[in-house]
């Protein structure tokens, strides 16, 4: 199952540069914005992929190097703080890291299960 979700972020995954310590990562994995169709959500706007929610983002990334809370993830231009992040397992394989970030920069905090 590994092999096959490091194809899919290979072949179809954005650049992207993992940070932690002062290091650097390069990465292919994807960065969306949430979407949902409900009111629930705050800060909507129409998008590709449906309403987005301009404040938080979705990340799917491999297992290595594994993405944690508190690492940063640049895509391009933009940076975005991970405010969580945990390994998907089938099985006793671990297979990506899915995650919930915000961009860096005036961002106001939010809270999901407990993270901030």
């Amino acid at each position: 199952m590994r092999t096959m979700i490091e194809k899919i972020l290979r072949g179809y995954g954005k650049s992207l540069v993992l940070c932690r310590d002062g290091r650097q990562y390069s990465v292919k994995g994807f960065l969306q914005p949430v979407t949902g169709k409900s009111e629930q959500y705050a800060r909507l706007q129409p998008g590709v992929t449906g309403l987005e929610n301009s404040s938080r983002y979705i990340y799917i990334g491999p297992v290595d190097p594994e993405a944690m809370q508190g690492d940063e993830i640049v895509a391009g231009e933009k940076h975005y703080l991970l405010r969580h992040a945990q390994v998907i397992c089938e099985g006793a394989e671990a297979v990506y890291v899915w995650g919930m970030c915000v961009e860096k920069g005036g961002t106001p905090k939010w809270e999901m299960n407990g993270y901030r």
